[in-house]
């Protein structure tokens, strides 16, 4: 079709021509020479009186055809304006919810919180961690209610990359939480063996099934030691950074790239309205 189009331009022009400098020509050879050198026309009008009067009907429709390329072109630039504030509006509402969702499943508050607690307390600590593993299995719920199926092909590469990204998080932080776990049972453990010595000096006073309760523990727990907890959270610590750097900064980076294209083929569909080719 793009093609055909300068033909299509240069037959106007030659139409234009044509109707500009040609009618007064037909006009003047009518009057001038006829049939058998003589006027073609016999009328109580001359010559002029029939060139101003094709005049004014040619002005009349030079300006007749001017107003409607004028109103086409307007409403044209109406459409293109209403189309992209509807597009840049919904497209800036799912980057922020998007921007949101990496927000939710980004790592480093969760270490930048242990380290401004200082002293560590794996109760709080393995509740947040339980937290945002949730966050992390829910991250692109709320995208999906604002997405239909073609917009979401737009955003499916960045979304399957989100949810990948995500899933590795929840396995990182569970090794974590894991950890967590044993020193809850080391103070189990203390207070099993507290028990074991309190139930030595006073038989009476604690009942069999505590003891052997008891005995379980620090039979379940004598290869577990809190150095040994450290050294693992601090390589999983590492191990997050490292993720960080490796798979979170490049999902940042995909996120730009995906809505500047975004935003330059609404940008590119808006100036094709324009065209007066198109309804």
């Amino acid at each position: 079709m793009q093609k055909k189009t300068p033909w299509k331009v240069l037959g106007c022009i030659l139409v234009c021509i044509l109707l500009a400098f040609g009618g007064p020509i037909l006009i003047n050879s009518a009057y001038k020479y006829g049939l058998n050198h003589t006027p073609l026309f016999n009328t109580l009008w001359g010559a002029d009186d029939v060139l101003s009067y094709y005049g004014s009907v040619l002005g009349a429709a030079i300006t007749a055809l001017s107003l409607f390329f004028t109103i086409k072109f307007t409403r044209k630039q109406i459409q293109r304006e209403s189309y992209l504030n509807r597009e840049t509006e919904k497209w800036a509402k799912i980057e922020d919810t998007i921007g949101s969702i990496l927000n939710e499943i980004n790592p480093m508050p969760i270490l930048m919180q242990e380290a401004d607690n200082g002293t560590f307390d794996y109760i709080k600590a393995g509740f947040l961690l339980q937290k945002y593993q949730i966050s992390c299995r829910i991250a692109t719920d709320p995208l999906m209610s604002r997405v239909n199926t073609v917009d979401f092909e737009r955003i499916k590469a960045l979304v399957g990359q989100i949810t990948e990204v995500s899933a590795q998080l929840v396995q990182i932080t569970q090794k974590k939480i894991d950890q967590y776990s044993k020193q809850r049972q080391l103070e189990e453990r203390k207070v099993a063996l507290e028990l074991l010595t309190n139930a030595g000096r006073f038989p009476d006073l604690v009942a069999a099934d505590e003891i052997a309760r008891c005995e379980r523990i620090i039979a379940d727990t004598n290869e577990i030691r809190f150095k040994n907890i450290e050294e693992e959270i601090l390589q999983i610590n590492k191990e997050l950074v490292s993720f960080y750097d490796a798979r979170f900064r490049p999902l940042l980076q995909l996120k730009g790239m995906t809505f500047e294209s975004i935003n330059s083929q609404i940008q590119a569909n808006a100036d094709k309205m324009l065209s007066l080719r198109r309804k």
